[in-house]
């Protein structure tokens, strides 16, 4: 949760104010995993994703009137 989750979130809010009504606007962009999406062997590690997805959609829903989006990659995974 640390890594995945909470030093993204933390970022994040610390650049919050400093985004807000930007004249050109502002965005975040995550990277995240299909794994948030749906399990694929790492329980802790899709639940960190999943808590990443639902911050990025909490920030384009709070602060999209100040001129901030928020968007995720969410790539699949591959066999390797």
């Amino acid at each position: 949760m640390n890594l995945n989750f909470r030093s993204a979130a933390l970022l994040s809010q610390a650049l919050l104010p400093v985004m807000r009504n930007q004249p050109q606007g502002a965005a975040f962009v995550f990277i995240s995993s299909v794994n948030a999406q749906a399990h694929f062997g790492n329980p802790a590690y899709a639940a960190a994703k999943a808590a990443l997805n639902a911050w990025m959609r909490a920030i384009a829903t709070e602060e999209g009137r100040n001129g901030i989006r928020a968007n995720a990659v969410i790539p699949g995974s591959i066999r390797t």
